[in-house]
């Protein structure tokens, strides 16, 4: 992002403006509550974290006020996707609050 004749970045500190980016992401709240990019992220990192890859599952469940998301993994894969002290569970539940961030609908995760 330099400027092509002079060599030295853009004025404006190498920003885009709101029409390079275009319109904002989707808008959920008309579906049926889930978020099908989720589901996806969930399995994605899931499956880098265990060892038994096709025991893997994750479920969906729509509720008034949230989307549930259950992962379940095998038992001795547990501690692994938990992490010391929740740590990469809590990390997993961030990354989904900021996934889900345009959607009107929370979100949680269940380690089943």
């Amino acid at each position: 992002m330099y400027d092509r004749r002079s060599g030295r970045p853009p004025r404006d500190g190498g920003r885009r403006g709101p029409r390079q980016w275009g319109r904002g992401g989707r808008d959920y709240r008309e579906d049926s509550g889930a978020i099908p990019a989720l589901t996806g992220l969930i399995e994605f990192v899931a499956y880098g974290l265990v060892r038994d890859v096709e025991a893997v599952q994750v479920r969906e469940i729509v509720r008034s006020q949230a989307v549930v998301y259950e992962l379940r993994v095998a038992d001795e894969d547990k501690g692994r996707v938990i992490g010391r002290d929740g740590r990469i569970a809590q990390a997993l539940r961030t990354v989904m609050r900021a996934a889900a961030g345009e959607s009107s609908r929370r979100v949680a995760l269940d380690i089943i």
